[in-house]
């Protein structure tokens, strides 16, 4: 199904989430190092680059809302004429069970302005501590597992209004998880 007239950013496809109505209604993909941070990755620094896509052939908002069904704000053609662009917040976190402590995935990696209809890249740098490995807790009252091993990318950190709007359906492409060598 054609959603818009976005074009992937390479390749055939694109990830895309739609029917949004709130800033923190985003995409999450876990395991983004396949497979578990280890002992032995501790000191290693990861580059993480993704590029979005801030559709504006969708709704856009002004005001966040728990979902697009009571999202009365909508842009009115006119509106959305005169807006230029938007932002997004890529963070890091962990999975999504109950035991772990940043399952939402809310720690800021990188921020970005994104202009409508066009790829944007955003990009940061992690690197591993032992505070992000594994420690085998399952305990879900405290939430007690510091494991990171997430991405998730919205708009928590935009502002609004006709300034730069929530967007009801944004997509990214081209994600990228590599090691960056230790500096000589």
């Amino acid at each position: 199904e054609d959603l818009s007239g976005m074009v992937p950013a390479s390749g055939t496809n694109a990830l895309g989430i739609t029917n949004r109505g709130g800033n923190n209604t985003g995409i999450k993909i876990n395991d983004i190092f396949q497979g578990l941070p280890i002992e032995a990755d501790v000191g290693k620094t990861f580059r993480i680059s993704l590029k979005v896509y801030a559709d504006k052939s969708a709704p856009l908002y002004k005001e966040n809302a728990t979902s697009d069904a009571n999202n009365t704000t909508a842009l009115t053609d006119a509106e959305k004429e005169t807006v230029t662009e938007t932002a997004f917040k890529l963070c890091y976190g962990g999975p999504d069970a109950q035991y772990y402590k940043y399952r939402t995935a809310a720690l800021s990696l990188a921020s970005a302005v994104v202009p409508f209809d066009t790829w944007t890249t955003i990009s940061g740098e992690l690197t591993i501590t032992e505070d992000m490995l594994d420690n085998g807790s399952t305990d879900t009252t405290n939430k007690t597992n510091p494991l990171i091993s997430s991405i998730r990318i919205d708009q928590t950190n935009a502002k609004g209004g006709l300034e730069q709007p929530f967007c009801n359906t944004f997509y990214i492409d081209d994600l990228t998880v590599s090691e960056v060598p230790p500096a000589q």
